[in-house]
């Protein structure tokens, strides 16, 4: 039996602060709770960036791949445009538009044989020291978080899952402001403190001068009209309130065509009212 009831369920929705980019929400009502001096210090212009593209060409992924200790016949995927290259089991990828690729030895990564991965805090620091010794971490990224890959012994379900593996988070800033979306750069650890994958998620930008931003009042009527970025992930949640709202910025996944520039976001942070347990 379906039951309903108030639900204290905390989730965030964002509105483009420059153009309305929306996919809609359940939400069908919102209060407003936000202090006015949270709304009066937002300012009222920020900077936009340009997505730069790249236009590699196979030294570039040679350069890369020999970096990364690896070897071999590089292959072209035209639908991706994306070159690629597979070593025993290490495999990257590199797409030349946006320079966006991705590593990883799948001999070694979440490997059920790891017994020795380290702390959070060795991993940080192995992570932190093995991109700048590379020249991989640019200036405007700054270690978000650490996060354990655990494996369940399916023999054992009531055992505690084992770690194998921990994964590094680098995510953009903008001055203050983070970049949402695939903004980022991940490091995996695994035994020993061994680098096994590499990824970067992210596109270069140059800046292309302030734009005046629509108020908080316009981009709240936006998200009552579900013109947000993503929906919630129940369905169910009719009634919200509207606590917090901040500016970040936004990078989608897609290639530079589809988003040719990095735009400020309003950020707001909701509370589900009303809704359904199950």
């Amino acid at each position: 039996m379906l039951l309903r009831r108030w639900v204290n369920l905390s989730f965030v929705l964002m509105v483009f602060s420059v153009a309305a980019l929306g996919t809609g929400c359940s939400v069908q009502r919102y209060s407003w709770e936000v202090p006015d001096e949270v709304v009066s210090g937002l300012p009222k212009e920020m900077p936009v960036y340009k997505f730069v593209a790249k236009n590699l060409g196979e030294q570039d992924f040679k350069l890369l791949a020999s970096q990364l200790g690896m070897s071999g016949a590089i292959e072209r995927d035209e639908d991706q445009s994306s070159f690629l290259m597979t070593d025993g089991e290490k495999r990257l990828s590199m797409n030349w538009e946006t320079g966006k690729w991705s590593y990883g030895d799948y001999s070694k990564l979440y490997s059920s044989n790891n017994t020795n991965i380290p702390s959070d805090d060795e991993v940080a620091r192995i992570a932190t020291e093995y991109l700048k010794e590379k020249g991989w971490l640019p200036d405007d990224f700054r270690l978000q978080s650490v996060e354990a890959v655990t494996e369940q012994n399916a023999a054992d379900i009531t055992a505690p899952p084992r770690t194998v593996g921990k994964v590094a988070y680098f995510y953009r800033y903008i001055g203050d402001w983070p970049v949402l979306g695939v903004s980022r750069i991940v490091v995996h650890v695994g035994d020993n403190g061994e680098i096994v994958g590499v990824k970067k998620l992210f596109k270069d930008i140059e800046p292309v001068g302030n734009v005046s931003l629509k108020s908080v009042d316009q981009a709240f009527a936006e998200l009552q009209a579900g013109d947000t970025i993503f929906s919630i992930d129940n369905p169910n949640v009719k009634q919200a309130a509207v606590q917090d709202v901040h500016l970040a910025y936004w990078e989608d996944a897609g290639s530079i065509s589809d988003q040719p520039y990095l735009q400020p976001v309003y950020v707001f942070t909701l509370k589900a009212t009303e809704g359904a347990a199950d």
